[in-house]
Parts: structure tokens; sequence; C-alpha cells
């Protein structure tokens, strides 16, 4: 195994583990199960024991997994265990009364408000503080499916009570989210009661049977039963249950394993790489070792399979496995600018400013880096802890632009020195000057080699750096970070919390679960740790257990606007920024093309040998700046963000419209509808920006460097 880094990555998460538990209540339980046992309490008993068979199993192969996690994971030397479940009686009275026996801290997520003993008992108490109808003594069905949901989100492993009584079309709250966690591929574990026997029997859910094929039948025709029980499978042994909580505590918490064995290809591949020397650098290695002042290089047949591997990864560039991915960005340090990406970050602006003639830019491409602008956060609005979600964004986002400006700066370098590659070209043959001097007749051709070396050399660097890869990637993870901090204080959560981070490959007559995507991973673990929302102990002196979704309606609403005008304002700005990029670069290009018809046409007439410098020189500035345009996307992306803030102006407008008529009807409006309301405009502005994130990453995740045409 690879030693930890001691400096790994914030983006860590906590080692937590968290298990859901949820079944039919103590009514219907009565009437089709206990009311049939031969011996009075029979049944509850052995319910009760196989509850914390499981729950036991579940804890001690979440602690090996951690112990397996140590020095990747934060605190795996002390792991949490969670128990979530519901306010009701029958099966959540239960797992509340089995929590602190089996090692697990209590948390309840209920869909009323509870009582203020309640709230002793347990570590944490969420409550969406639903009311039902007038016409209505109690909550529907829908309401606790919502409740369930959003509990699912936070849990590992679903732990469900079911019965044989339910009907071909599934009706009962415990049946939807059984089909809730399958379609998210999370684990479950079902107490199957029969009504003809005295013992609940055990089912797994079969996870390899969860193909997408499966999860499309799922959720298109998921709605009945016998579809929910073809998932599962029997287990009546204990070292099977043992063996198959470990091969799954291993897929949810250490996913990264494979990358951590020093004989995994990917490693082995990468110290190779890592061992090869430019010529130079291989010729002073040889130096060295001549006068016996450094260890023996690479044999020459071996440094030459070397540079061949080089080229063959400028040709065909290798894509890190998601289990790499996955462990480079736990265990990566946050990397820092280097003194020549500091200097050509500086140029890169300078030119920049110089070609729109902004006197602005210009004075601030002279001065060292700004500090970052502080970002909007729920804490400044709302008595709520986000910290540990704050950080992990304000990382990822930090590390994101880094890889971003990297990105585009070397790319605008690299076309920049093509350019400047023709131009020592046409220089050389016109023998400008000082090529004319005695001694220089080489002086353009050393300096188009250097430019071609500079370009092959930063072509290979940011291809086996992959930093277009890391900048996705982090980018990614900053942005659904952003999205969730939206939604965190009234639990709206962005799809990619609820979407399978990993899938079933079947090959070779074999189906086996793989990690399919490191930042899902990620980010669902970082929500996990974090858990369900908490009150900032400093706002809420009387209970600091207790969050309630409808406490805060106004100081939300506030927040929700300022969120909205934030990203509308950015969009605005950058579709302006980007819009006028293009057009000046556009211009730019056809000005040069211009000029080099105009040189063309004049040497038709005119025998003029430094005229070829505009015939050869302007084109290739002009495909230059071509190629700058192509790179970046401008021209979509300044589109994309256009998009965009129309979307937000149009939902500025619907919440204008919103508030006023609340205003109007504010006496018929309940604080659980306020907040549903609110809930639902949350929603609909994480969509806009979350397809809006999807519609870029599928427009740049194809962009690796390239040499330039």
């Amino acid at each position: 195994m690879q030693a930890a880094n001691p400096h790994a990555s914030d983006l860590r998460p906590k080692a937590v583990f968290s298990v859901l538990v949820a079944g039919h209540r103590a009514a219907r339980l009565q009437h089709n199960w206990f009311a049939g046992e031969s011996i009075t309490g029979s049944r509850q008993t052995h319910l009760q024991d196989s509850l914390q068979q499981v729950l036991t199993a579940l804890r001690n192969s979440a602690a090996r997994a951690c112990k397996q996690a140590e020095g990747v994971l934060q605190a795996t030397d002390d792991p949490e265990y969670r128990l979530l479940t519901g306010s009701a009686d029958g099966t959540d009275a239960l797992a509340r009364e089995l929590a602190t026996p089996c090692g697990f801290r209590l948390q309840v997520v209920s869909a009323d408000e509870p009582t203020p003993t309640s709230v002793t008992h347990a570590d944490h108490w969420l409550s969406l503080g639903m009311t039902p109808r007038e016409s209505e003594r109690e909550l529907d069905q829908d309401a606790y499916s919502v409740r369930d949901t959003l509990a699912a989100s936070f849990a590992d492993v679903l732990i469900a009570v079911w019965d044989d009584q339910e009907s071909a079309q599934i009706r009962s709250g415990t049946a939807r989210l059984i089909r809730t966690a399958l379609l998210q591929r999370k684990p479950v574990v079902l107490l199957y009661l029969s009504s003809s026997k005295d013992q609940p029997q055990l089912y797994l859910s079969d996870l390899p049977q969860l193909t997408d094929a499966r999860l499309q039948e799922l959720e298109t025709l998921g709605h009945r039963s016998e579809l929910l029980h073809d998932c599962f499978q029997p287990c009546d042994d204990d070292a099977v249950l043992a063996a198959t909580f470990s091969q799954w505590l291993q897929l949810l918490l250490t996913p990264f394993a494979p990358a951590q064995h020093v004989d995994n290809p990917e490693a082995r591949f990468r110290r190779r790489i890592r061992a090869q020397r430019s010529l130079l650098g291989y010729s002073r290695q040889w130096l060295s070792y001549s006068v016996g002042k450094g260890p023996r290089p690479l044999a020459v047949s071996e440094w030459l399979r070397g540079v061949l591997l080089w080229f063959g990864l400028m040709l065909n560039p290798r894509h890190p496995t998601p289990a790499w991915q996955l462990f480079e960005l736990l265990e990566e340090q946050e990397p820092r600018s280097s003194r020549h990406e500091s200097i050509l970050h500086h140029l890169h602006l300078l030119c920049s400013a110089l070609l729109r003639l902004d006197a602005k830019a210009l004075l601030a491409a002279l001065r060292p880096d700004p500090a970052m602008p502080s970002q909007l956060t729920a804490a400044g609005y709302l008595p709520v802890d986000e910290t540990s979600l704050n950080a992990s964004f304000q990382r990822a986002d930090r590390i994101a632009r880094l890889y971003a400006r990297r990105r585009r700066d070397h790319s605008w370098a690299i076309f920049v020195a093509a350019a400047l590659a023709v131009f020592c070209a046409v220089a050389g043959s016109l023998a400008l000057w000082p090529a004319s001097l005695t001694g220089f007749w080489l002086f353009w051709g050393i300096c188009e080699f250097i430019l071609l070396r500079y370009i092959i050399g930063h072509v290979l660097q940011s291809r086996y750096r992959d930093w277009h890869g890391h900048w996705m990637r982090y980018r990614f993870i900053a942005e659904q970070l952003r999205y969730l901090q939206i939604g965190y204080p009234l639990l709206v959560l962005p799809q990619a919390f609820q979407r399978p981070s990993w899938t079933v490959h079947t090959g070779d007559d074999e189906a086996r679960c793989e990690l399919v995507s490191a930042e899902l991973w990620l980010l669902q673990r970082l929500l996990i740790a974090a858990g369900p929302p908490r009150p900032v102990a400093e706002s809420s002196n009387d209970n600091i257990r207790h969050y309630s979704l409808t406490e805060h309606n106004a100081l939300a609403l506030r927040y929700f606007h300022a969120a909205l005008e934030e990203h509308r304002d950015y969009f605005a700005h950058s579709y302006q920024r980007l819009h006028q990029d293009h057009e000046l670069l556009h211009r730019l290009a056809m000005l040069l093309f211009s000029t080099t018809f105009v040189a063309v046409t004049v040497h038709f007439f005119v025998n003029i040998n430094w005229i070829l410098l505009f015939t050869a020189f302007l084109p290739a500035w002009g495909a230059a700046i071509h190629g700058i345009l192509t790179q970046n996307e401008l021209v979509r992306m300044s589109a994309m963000a256009g998009s965009v803030w129309q979307q937000l102006e149009t939902l500025h407008a619907a919440c204008s419209l919103h508030a006023r008529t609340m205003h109007a009807h504010s006496k018929d409006y309940s604080r659980w509808e306020q907040t549903h309301d609110l809930r639902q405009l949350v929603q609909k502005l994480t969509q806009i920006l979350s397809n809006e994130n999807q519609h870029w990453r599928t427009l740049l995740q194809h962009k690796d460097p390239e040499l330039p045409g």
C-alpha cells in the first residue's frame, strides 16, 4: 500500500457510515404480522433480534472498511456511525431503541414537528414542519415519501421492514423507499415479514443485477411489487451476510483501494513516466554518474523506450480510471503557481489588455494576483451550520481556478508560439537582422527550434499532468457544492447528489460493480459526512439538536434572492465579457486576413522580399486567433451564458410576482406552504444552474490540448 499523504486534500470527507432504517408503522405491523403469532410477543422479539443482528454486522463491516481507508478519509481512527430513522411508531420506534446499543448515533428525520421530550433522545432531529390539510387529520403518503427520499440521500445503506401484504401495485411508503434506494444503487437489507412465519426473512439486494437496463425498468415500470422482489436474494448464512456487507462497504467507503497498491498498473506507469528525463537531463545524469555523484541512470534502450512512450502519450493520451482519479482527488496537495506560470499569466493579461486598449485591465495585469472575492454563503443569512461544505467548496474552487488559469495561459502561449515560429521561418529565409551579421546566420533557425520545442513540451506536459481533466473535475465539484449550499438549508439537493456513483460492468460472463464517477462519489460522501442541516450553536441556545425547515422562511427568502441576484449578475457579466472577446478576436482575425490579401495582391506587381512577412506571418496570426477561439469555445460559451442569464431574469421576475401574491394572501399561507413554495423556487434555480453546468461539461470535456495546425 502507498503511504498516506500527511498534507492531503481538505476535500477528504470524514469517515462516516450512515444507515437508514424504515418500515411499516405499528398499526400495519399489528394487523398484518403480530396478529398471527402463536406465542404472544415472539414475533416482535424476533424482529428486534434480526434488526439488531443486521445493525451490528453492518457496523463491524464499516469499522473494517474505515480501517482500510486509514490516512485517506478523515478521522478513520474514530469513525462516526449514524442511524437515520423517522419519528413514527412501529419500525421507527424499534430503530430508535436499538441505535445506542448497536453503537450508532441517532438522527431522526420527521415530516412533522416533534415534541420537546422526544428531541432529547436523539443526537440530531430534523423536522420538515409539514402540516396536514384542513380536511385531513394526518399527513398523506406523499408527504412521508418526500421525507424518505431526503433521508435516503444522507444514508449509505437502507434497512427496510416490509411485509407480504403489499398489493401488486406498490402503495406503501416502505415499498416506495425501497424503489428509491434501488434507483440510486444504494444497498438494501430487507427484513421480509411473511404471515406464515414467525421469523423475519433476510433478503439482500443483488447489486450486480442493478444494471442500467434494470434501473430503466424500475424507473418506468417499478410501480409493481414483483419487480422489487426480483432485485433481492435470500440470505440465511451469517458468513455470507458478513462477506456481502464487506463487499458493500468496500464499494461505498473505499472504492479508491485499487489505486493504493504499489503494483497497480497505473501507479507503475506513472512511476516510469516520472523516471523519464529529457535528452539534456539524461546526459546530465550520466555525467553525474561518471564522476560518482549520482545513481546509475536508465539504460539507453530503456530511455529510448521512454521517449517512444512520451510520444505515444502525445498521440493517444491515457485517461486515468475513476479509482485513480478519486485517489488523486483525496491525496493531492493544493497546487501553487510557479514563477514561470505567474509570469506567463501576467503576460497573457497584459497582451489582452493592450488588445482591448483597456487601461484598467493593463494596470491590473502589472499588479500581483488579487485576493479571491468572498463567496455568498447561507451562514450570512441563516442560522445553519455549513462549515464543512463551505470549506470543501472553497478548496475545490481555488484549485479549479488555478487549473483553469494554467489551461488558458498555456493554450494562449502555444498558439502565440506557433505564430512566432512561422515568423522565425520567414525571417530566416529572408536573412533578416541579426541573421545578416557574420556568425548569426542560424539565429532564426535556432529561435524556431526553441519555439517548436516549447510547443511540443507544453502540449506533452499538459496532457500528461491532465490539467484539463483536473480543471473539469474540480470545477464540477465546486459548482455542485455551490448549488448544494444554496438549497441545503431547505433540503433542495441537486441531482448530482442522488445519481449512482458506481455502475455494473458486464464482461467475460461476469458482472462486477465498479466506480463510474470519482466526482459523484466524493460529492455524496461530503454530503453524508455533513449530515442533515444543523443550527449554528450560538444561534439556538434552547436546543441545538433540533432543526426545522419552516422556522426561518423570511431569512431563507432573503438568502434565495441574494443568491439569485448574484448568479444573474455573474452570468450577465460573463456573457458581455465573452461576447466582447469573441467580437474583438474575430475582427482582428478579419483584419489580418484582409491585410494578407492586400499584401499578396501588391506582390503580383511589386517584387519585395520582406512582403513575405505579410503573406505568411499574418495568416499564421489569424490561424492562432482562430485556434484560441476554437479551443476556448468562446462563441458557444457566450451563448450559454446569455441563455442562463435570460432564464435567471425570468425567474427573478417570477419571484417578484410570487412575492406580491404571498403579500396579498398571507393569511391563507401556512408556514409549510411558504416553505414548500420557496423550495420549489430554489429547486428551479439549482435546476437552471445544474443544466448549464452539465452543458458546459459536455461541451468542453473533449477539449484536450492539441498541437496547433
